[in-house]
């Protein structure tokens, strides 16, 4: 019994630490915008990374990071920008900016929440033909975009904090 005990405070001993940060949404749009100037992909972890967020803090920050992409979204919707949040993509996908089904179909569900009616058959995502006409929407519109700053960022910005 008192073995288990020592093994048992020598693994708490061990645990890290949360890690202490926050996505800010005004910053991602303007790096999403700097890559779609560039016309390239970037991948999710390349993303994290961009936000100094260690590699092997993945599985806890995989869902903010989703979830504040999907806030990104919103506010490109907000201010008529094109959905630069569609250039995140796996890793092993980026050179072709493809995604998952599992990506596409969040990605699906985002947009019909965020958005009040599709206005153009670019609005929707159903398969890899339509993220792709996304994508190029946002490589065309990026040199035409300059970011205004809204009253209502700060207050989107402190419902990311983990």
């Amino acid at each position: 019994m008192n073995k288990k005990k020592n093994i048992r405070s020598a693994f708490t001993n061990k645990l890290r630490p949360l890690p202490e940060f926050k996505y800010d949404i005004e910053t991602s749009v303007k790096f999403l915008l700097s890559c779609a100037k560039q016309r390239q992909f970037i991948s999710f972890i390349e993303f994290n990374r961009f936000y100094k967020i260690p590699d092997q803090d993945w599985p806890l920050v995989y869902p903010l990071l989703y979830r504040h992409l999907n806030l990104v979204l919103k506010y490109c919707f907000e201010n008529n920008y094109p959905p630069l949040s569609v250039l995140v993509v796996a890793r092993d996908m980026k050179k072709s900016g493809e995604m998952t089904k599992r990506q596409i179909t969040r990605l699906s569900k985002a947009l019909s929440k965020y958005q009040d009616k599709p206005s153009s058959p670019t609005d929707e995502v159903r398969d890899m033909n339509d993220l792709h006409k996304l994508q190029n929407l946002c490589f065309e519109s990026a040199s035409n975009i300059t970011i205004s700053k809204k009253n209502n960022l700060k207050q989107l910005n402190e419902n990311i904090r983990p």
